[in-house]
């Protein structure tokens, strides 16, 4: 099945287990299959409402890396992964494909298994997925897979489209449907979106037509600034606006109108930032942090690897730790604030850095003042005391990311691991936390927001220029770019600078040229920034006479 932004994907494959089930398929012959724990999470629940608690978990619903993880431990071989190896996720996809490829009647014992397989947002599997999904079903399977080619945006970790374009010559007597309604977005944010993708289509006579007519409709906005602090300025003053003032100083300066909130009804949830690199959350951030808006920031970067992430993590596997998760069933949210505690303590103390080495990097340092500048032993103390205040702050961030799992774990620490093993750093975003949300366009991938700003837009960082002349892929960085637009439901606002920061120096900057592709019509173009709004005050203002 081919499904466009907000058609209801999910609903489609859950409703479709539920009909072959309903039908008499026993449910624990059912295998589905996505790429994220949320995604999976989101499957089991849905699944539950339509069958019953019962039936649905007799479903096996994983991801891939999950999949793996389960055929290894039911064949007593899950000691072959090192799940903290560097390569935590490779191993668990390549250990169980040369197994089954190895063995028929063990891969053939799986096929009778699981008789029938579901495949979520099928155009991202890899060549590793790929295979193992080839070696659990077989030409005459039935295989439900469902996605959009159009948005595939993981080619650069080995995501590969042409999986999903071979998939009717895999299974020859396969049907294709294409489901081409959006029930997510505003009309003019669907046309936008479509004009955007329509250059590079992966689908033939491609068309999404606007299912929503209850939410207020508008141009999609275009906001030219000077650089990136204005860039993050005029989002954070923008939602600000939206809100109805959150801050003190917005009522008091008579910049918002209070009475905004109300009319729109919106809270700090229903914003969503979006950005190609996770570096250019850091000036959001700041603006957002100033006018007191509470914000997550989220990437889709592995979570075990997440800055903080590892030292509480090895203080998780310390064997008084792990002893008394087992024998005590503790439950793991204690664990994991003794586990936080035991991490920030053993941060070195700035004191800790000896006068010796000091005085020697500060003698080397003043051998070469010519060069360098004057750096003395209060440059190295000062160094040293802010990379102790980074490394706390990395793990109280770290507490806050990972305190919401430990508690759906209750007391099975094991889980708990498996889940941080197994997952990204966007699987812990909290729907519920009236917070706005700071991710990567990668990270944003399945969510959907009222409200939505898109920075960045740039040429050199949409599409985005790798170092050293690394080939662009500008067909995946146009899909990047349709799945961050199709994320916003009523609003969508795209911002694009004259000059920012980009690998330590500042650049002139272009507009996307992707935006091109959109016509004019359908945008509100105007300058965005801070200054053009002080400059558009002076100019109403009245200027003061004798008379």
């Amino acid at each position: 099945m081919v499904a466009g932004p907000g058609a209801g994907k999910t609903r489609v494959l859950t409703h479709a287990i539920a009909h072959r089930i309903g039908r008499g398929l026993p449910p624990e012959r059912c295998l589905a299959v996505t790429f994220t724990r949320r995604a999976r999470d989101e499957l089991r629940e849905r699944l539950a409402v339509l069958l019953g608690e019962a039936a649905a978990a007799q479903v096996t619903v994983a991801t891939f890396h999950s999949l793996g993880l389960l055929i290894l431990r039911e064949l007593g071989l899950e000691d072959r992964v090192d799940l903290d190896a560097a390569d935590g996720f490779d191993q668990l996809l390549a250990v169980p494909v040369a197994l089954l490829g190895g063995d028929p009647a063990v891969a053939a014992a799986f096929r009778s298994r699981w008789t029938d397989v579901f495949v979520d947002e099928y155009q991202d599997v890899d060549e590793q997925q790929y295979r193992l999904l080839r070696l659990l079903t077989s030409p005459d399977s039935r295989v439900c897979a469902i996605g959009d080619p159009d948005q595939a945006i993981y080619g650069f970790r080995g995501g590969d489209v042409g999986y999903f374009l071979q998939f009717q010559s895999d299974f020859g007597s396969a049907a294709t449907v294409q489901l081409s309604r959006s029930y997510r977005s505003a009309p003019t944010i669907v046309r936008a979106a479509m004009q955007l993708i329509r250059p590079g289509t992966l689908v033939p006579g491609r068309e999404l037509v606007p299912a929503r007519t209850d939410i207020p409709d508008g141009p999609v906005a275009l906001r030219a600034v000077s650089d990136e602090r204005e860039e993050a300025e005029a989002v954070a003053a923008e939602i600000d606006k939206l809100i109805g003032g959150a801050s003190f100083h917005a009522l008091d300066s008579r910049a918002v109108d209070g009475r905004n909130r109300a009319e729109h009804q919106l809270s700090f949830s229903d914003f969503a930032v979006l950005y190609r690199t996770s570096a250019q959350g850091g000036a959001v951030g700041e603006a957002l942090a100033r006018r007191g808006f509470p914000c997550q920031r989220r990437s889709h970067a592995r979570l075990a690897e997440t800055a903080g992430v590892p030292p509480v993590l090895a203080a998780l596997g310390a064997p008084d730790m792990l002893n008394a998760g087992a024998i005590d069933a503790v439950p793991v949210l204690e664990l994991l604030a003794k586990a936080v505690q035991t991490a920030l303590s053993s941060v070195p103390a700035v004191s800790s850095v000896s006068a010796v080495t000091s005085a020697s990097k500060a003698s080397k340092a003043s051998a070469s003042k010519a060069s360098a500048g004057s750096v003395g032993a209060d440059d190295w103390q000062r160094d040293a005391e802010l990379k102790r205040a980074e490394a706390i702050a990395a793990i109280r961030s770290a507490a806050d990311v990972l305190a919401p799992l430990a508690g759906r774990c209750g007391a099975d620490l094991g889980r708990f691991l498996d889940e941080v093993a197994l997952g990204a750093e966007v699987d812990t975003w909290d729907q519920r936390a009236d917070r706005i949300t700071l991710l990567t366009l990668h990270a944003a991938k399945g969510l959907e927001f009222p409200v939505v700003f898109i920075v960045g837009c740039d040429d050199g960082l949409l599409p985005l220029r790798p170092w050293r002349g690394a080939e662009i892929d500008y067909a995946e960085e146009r899909r990047l770019l349709f799945v961050g637009m199709t994320r916003a439901t009523t609003r969508l606002t795209l911002l694009t600078a004259a000059k920012r920061m980009m690998r330590g120096e500042l650049t002139e900057c272009s507009p996307s040229p992707f935006i091109s592709s959109i016509d004019p019509a359908l945008l509100d173009r105007r300058d965005g920034g801070a200054s053009g709004q002080r400059a558009r005050r002076r100019d109403r203002a009245q200027q003061t006479t004798l008379f």
